[in-house]
């Protein structure tokens, strides 16, 4: 396929991955999450041909196995008490300009993507992140944190100056 034919074909795929965001009301953060970036990617390794999974198939089948994942998360979230975890921030703006914060759990098992935060207003606002930042803390358990890992604005430097003196 040529180069010019290749950009057209990509923007092809965007438009109709945007149309179903749009016609569904899908949040754009999604197009962050990992599982976005796994099924885009697993479309793409099937190749032509590949026939989308039916609403049966997403209710029944699907589901159970991904109910399954569940369970293995919170087997994961069981040995945090042997292993510690680290707290991962990611900032990030949207194509709306809205900043969000991403929040994940890691440890040497895996990691869990805890949630996802808009902080327009308060990204620049060291309290907040102070706030949020202690409050991942009392949701995971201090005595779990080992570290945390964030962006490296000026914010979460005071933030993380706070904590340590808390």
């Amino acid at each position: 396929m040529a180069l010019e034919n290749a950009w057209e074909a990509r923007r092809r795929v965007c438009k109709d991955i945007g149309r179903f965001f749009y016609e569904n009301a899908i949040s754009f953060n999604v197009a962050t999450s990992p599982a976005y970036y796994n099924m885009i990617h697993s479309v793409g390794a099937f190749g032509r041909g590949f026939k989308p999974p039916t609403m049966y198939d997403l209710r029944i089948w699907i589901l159970k196995e991904l109910e399954s994942n569940d369970k293995s998360i919170e087997e994961i979230k069981k040995i945090w008490a042997q292993t510690g975890v680290t707290i991962m921030s990611d900032g990030w703006s949207d194509i709306k300009h809205r900043s969000l914060i991403n929040i994940l759990i890691n440890n040497p098992y895996g990691t869990v993507f805890l949630r996802s935060i808009e902080a327009s207003d308060q990204v620049k606002d060291p309290e907040f992140i102070f706030e949020l930042l202690d409050s991942i803390i009392d949701e995971v358990g201090e005595h779990l944190v080992v570290q945390i890992v964030t962006y490296n604005a000026s914010s979460y430097k005071i933030a993380g100056n706070k904590l340590m003196e808390k």
